[in-house]
């Protein structure tokens, strides 16, 4: 600065210049030291950074060590116990620490090698169990065959022997169902066929002969009906039940004859009943004229009572 100010005073005074380079001199001789200083620390900082991270790396290279030893020696003590799936766990996660290892790599191969020829034992193993098996069902599927047939057959003479003996007690429902149950059992039969379609012809020449009689038996029912309505002059249930019959059989003397009876009848009834009603008419009136004969001589005493001053008496006439 003083340099610099003198300078300012004789600019071009060379004691004053030589004075100020002495100084710039000074100052770049200073720097270069605290620069070669600076480098010389930060040189020494790199050296003990490298130093560390070789240290790290050799810490952490022994712990994956000692974490691989650990995990082979695993692998190993669960193969010889043939703990095959740990022993595979094992070696894979040593592989994962060391990727490359041979002899974890060889360590995996044998446990695969050991899987694969345990699975080809018990495969075999199975193979043979399977066989023996079908070959035992074959043996008792062959005896429930057998046993089967025999048994068809007795079910087959069974039926064949109820159906002819219920075809003789005219059971023909019944007897169809045996004969068809032989039939389902021995499907190609000709003996069973031959049952099966004479207790057809029996069950409909049956069910012909019940229809007959079931219509029969209707056609009374509807006369007896009409008959018995008739007996208690109910007229409408009367035509109502004969003309059902005739219906069924539309010639029916019966039937006709209890139709036109039903019309005499209910003319003599309403000619009774209108013969009842003027009776009863003539009564009523009769009794309805000496009721007023009584009734006006109950009120003339009351009258005359009243004219003789006698009014309780009187007043007994008019309440009566």
């Amino acid at each position: 600065l003083a340099y610099n100010n003198a300078l300012g005073v004789f600019p071009d005074n060379t004691e004053a210049q030589a004075g100020l380079k002495s100084v710039d001199d000074a100052i770049a001789s200073a720097s270069n030291a605290e620069s070669a200083a600076a480098e010389a620390e930060k040189l020494a900082q790199e050296q003990e950074a490298e130093k560390a991270a070789a240290e790290a790396v050799a810490a952490e290279l022994a712990a994956k060590q000692t974490e691989f030893d650990d995990l082979m020696k695993m692998g190993k003590k669960a193969f010889d116990k043939s703990d095959f799936d740990g022993a595979k766990l094992a070696y894979n996660n040593a592989l994962g620490v060391f990727p490359d290892n041979t002899e974890a790599q060889a360590g995996l191969k044998s446990v695969d090698d050991a899987i694969a020829a345990a699975y080809n034992a018990e495969s075999a193993e199975a193979e043979a169990e399977r066989l023996a098996k079908e070959k035992a069902d074959a043996e008792e599927a062959e005896k429930n065959a057998a046993k089967e047939f025999e048994n068809r057959q007795k079910l087959y003479k069974n039926f064949m022997k109820t159906g002819a003996s219920n075809l003789e007690e005219a059971e023909y429902v019944q007897d169809l169902k045996n004969f068809k149950n032989a039939l389902s059992l021995d499907i190609d039969n000709e003996e069973a066929q031959k049952a099966v379609n004479e207790a057809e012809s029996a069950l409909r020449a049956f069910e012909k002969q019940n229809e007959a009689k079931s219509f029969e038996n209707k056609y009374k029912n509807h006369i007896s009906d009409g008959v018995l309505a008739l007996k208690r002059n109910e007229f409408e249930d009367a035509i109502d039940a004969f003309n059902k019959a005739l219906e069924m059989k539309p010639t029916d003397k019966t039937a006709l004859e209890g139709l036109k009876r039903v019309e005499e009848q209910r003319i003599e009834f309403e000619a009774a009943e209108a013969e009842r009603l003027k009776r009863e008419a003539r009564a009523a009136k009769l009794k309805q004229e000496e009721f007023q004969k009584a009734f006006d001589a109950v009120v003339a005493q009351g009258a005359a009572l009243v004219e003789g001053e006698k009014f309780a008496p009187a007043v007994v006439k008019y309440d009566q």
